[in-house]
């Protein structure tokens, strides 16, 4: 019964959730029926043996509820079933039962397994040769690894014959594997992508795809996926420099940069009281808080002004690209301070004759006599 195109045939019997073989099949052995616990299907697992593992077989069965007076065969079935199936251990077998029949079988359901070796007419080879090397080969749903794959036997029939690689387009086609003859596949996966160089002045800037860095300058052939992205380059004391470009598969796109060198610096002042007038070298910037204000390279005198306080005033050193963060508490001025010179009168004469003045910018505290008060002195 093992012979080269004789049918090898093994009976189950299904009673209840147990099954068992009567007859003995040297090719196929160790048979389990499971009926699936919703009863929409069976999973079958046996054992196909043979001293040739590079053999293939073709495995069938059917199923009869009458004693055999009647068989039905399955139609929505998937695994290691029909033509190709090589030799192993723990095949497996899928049947949608109910879907062929619309009912549980009965509890007196006989299988019928059988297995037959395939003749040398009945297999072929095939070669899977192409670029890029490395793809995967895929027929119908069977792996057969990465390609070159060179002088497979495969059984005869119609298949499916897909090559798929990452970052490439998948191949696919229908193929008719003929009996004593080398079919050749020759495949070219068209690329997803597209590669980029960049290059420019300064060197070893940073580069940023849609915001994700990628590396310093120089790029070269960087693969990237088919579409339009935002390049930034970046370095230190240069201004960013930003472009939209357009990734095409197979095709080389080079972006080229010449960053300029940045001449000026930031500033940012806060403090009390708020509102206050800041003057950045004598020029007025305008009322605190000030934020991010572009201000030249090199040494400036900053100034905060308030009326009825005193000046804040300090110097500082603008580098390039770099934010100067400044803070001012303003101090309120004595009650003797005035902005001009007023000539203190007391009753009307000014003291020792010639009167007292009040010096600008400078506090001071005149020696008063004891006389009573003289007349409110203006703003």
């Amino acid at each position: 019964m093992g012979g080269k195109s004789l049918w090898c045939l093994s009976v189950v019997l299904m009673m209840m959730q147990t099954s068992f073989s009567i007859l003995h099949c040297e090719e196929i052995t160790n048979i389990m029926i499971i009926p699936e616990s919703n009863n929409n299907g069976y999973e079958i697992k046996y054992d196909l043996l043979d001293n040739d593992t590079n053999a293939f077989f073709e495995v069938t069965f059917k199923v009869t509820e009458d004693g055999g007076s009647s068989y039905y065969t399955p139609k929505t079935v998937t695994g290691d079933y029909g033509k190709g199936i090589s030799p192993g251990k723990e095949k497996y077998i899928h049947w949608a039962s109910r879907a062929d029949l619309n009912k549980q079988l009965s509890a007196e359901a006989r299988f019928e397994m059988a297995s037959r070796r395939l003749g040398s007419n009945e297999i072929g080879s095939l070669n899977v040769i192409g670029l890029p090397t490395e793809a995967r080969v895929y027929l119908d749903k069977k792996d057969l690894g990465f390609s070159p794959i060179r002088f497979r036997e495969i059984p005869t029939g119609e298949y499916q014959l897909r090559i798929l690689k990452d970052e490439y387009e998948e191949y696919a086609k229908i193929i008719i594997i003929e009996g004593r003859k080398t079919n050749e596949i020759i495949y070219s996966l068209k690329p997803t992508f597209g590669t980029l160089n960049i290059e420019g002045y300064p060197g070893d800037a940073s580069v940023f795809i849609n915001g994700q860095p990628v590396g310093n300058t120089p790029i070269q052939n960087r693969r990237i996926k088919a579409g339009y992205y935002e390049v930034k380059i970046r370095k230190d004391k240069f201004e960013e420099y930003t472009t939209n470009t357009e990734i095409t598969p197979g095709i080389l796109t080079s972006l080229t940069y010449d960053l300029k060198v940045i001449n000026y610096s930031f500033l940012s002042i806060r403090g009390t009281p708020e509102q206050s007038i800041v003057f950045l070298d004598d020029k007025e910037l305008g009322r605190a808080p000030l934020e991010l204000v572009r201000i030249p390279l090199g040494m400036h005198t900053l100034t905060v002004k308030n009326p009825g306080h005193k000046d804040y005033m300090t110097t500082f050193s603008a580098e390039p690209d770099n934010t100067n963060e400044m803070t001012y508490e303003l101090i309120k001025r004595s009650p003797w301070y005035r902005q001009k010179k007023y000539q203190v009168l007391l009753g009307g004469v000014g003291l020792a004759g010639a009167g007292y003045f009040l010096q600008p910018g400078k506090e001071e505290t005149p020696v008063l006599p004891p006389i009573g008060p003289g007349p409110d002195l203006p703003d």
